[in-house]
């Protein structure tokens, strides 16, 4: 198993949790999975578990499924009643957390709108997130980091045609490009 699903890293991150707490049973992990179910809105976010009624409370054979599978795959292990992460497990919990090194802005005004008095807008795209995480593991000197960003999100850019996927943030209400699509220009018409 080289790839987790979101499932199986929700599970581990909540067997991770309830282990903290000393109460790590299957029966406890199904029913704390149950309660972030009912109490969040993560099926729209993910394909979540689906549970069923059953003797002592909420009951999914996916999930088990995927427990199965974990330790299988080595992530998770039974001891007595008790469910414990491997160290491949409590690796597999903790993401990489890189700060970025620059916080990226476009600044522009809006076509062919004379009252427009400009925007700067942060982009906050996975692929830039990417990019900078490519980049840092391979350069260390901050000036260059910010040199080969700059130069793939402006120089580059103005040899394309930019387009931005906006959206706002639901607290503040401020507009953020959440996305970019950069086809190449179209050929001029002469």
């Amino acid at each position: 198993m080289n790839v987790l699903t979101h499932k199986q890293r929700i599970l581990l991150k909540v067997i991770e949790e309830l282990y903290k707490k000393g109460t790590l049973s299957k029966f406890m992990l199904v029913k704390n999975l149950f309660l972030l179910y009912k109490e969040t809105n993560i099926e729209y976010l993910i394909k979540f578990y689906h549970f069923y009624p059953y003797k002592y409370g909420p009951f999914s054979n996916e999930c088990y499924t995927d427990l199965g599978k974990l330790e299988r795959a080595g992530f998770v292990v039974e001891e007595g009643k008790r469910l414990m992460l491997t160290e491949k497990g409590m690796h597999a919990t903790s993401r990489e957390k890189v700060k970025m090194p620059i916080e990226f802005r476009y600044i522009f005004k809006c076509k062919d709108e004379p009252e427009c008095t400009g925007h700067k807008i942060i982009l906050i795209d996975w692929e830039l997130n990417e990019l900078a995480r490519n980049i840092m593991r391979k350069d260390k000197d901050p000036d260059v980091i910010k040199e080969k960003i700059k130069n793939k999100l402006f120089d580059y850019m103005k040899t394309r045609d930019l387009y931005f996927f906006m959206g706002t943030h639901f607290r503040f209400g401020t507009w953020i490009i959440i996305g970019i699509f950069y086809p190449p220009q179209p050929e001029k018409l002469v």
